[in-house]
């Protein structure tokens, strides 16, 4: 099971990061579920430490471009997501 999770969250990130525009058709909870769900996988509960990103996808880009735009709940989702993955800093925010 562990392996089919990989592929399938293998394929996940390079359809987002091959598709642009799918990013701005998701909701801001779609993203936020979507980003948590790559980061619990990426990024077991006790991360290794480590300055790269684990993953390729720019997350940061598209919640950077919403963030007024989400609810509370899952700007903290987003946020969290976004840490594990080591994606954002302050490029969330400009």
């Amino acid at each position: 099971p562990k392996v089919e999770l990989a592929h399938f969250y293998d394929a996940l990130e390079e359809r987002l990061c091959n598709s642009p525009r799918l990013c701005e058709l998701l909701s801001t909870k779609n993203l936020a579920v979507l980003s948590n769900a790559l980061a619990r996988q990426r990024c077991p509960l006790v991360p290794e430490r480590g300055e790269e990103p684990l993953t390729s996808w720019q997350l940061e880009e598209y919640v950077g471009r919403r963030v007024q735009d989400f609810d509370p709940p899952s700007l903290c989702i987003v946020l969290n997501a976004a840490m594990r993955l080591r994606r954002g800093g302050q490029a969330l925010f400009e």
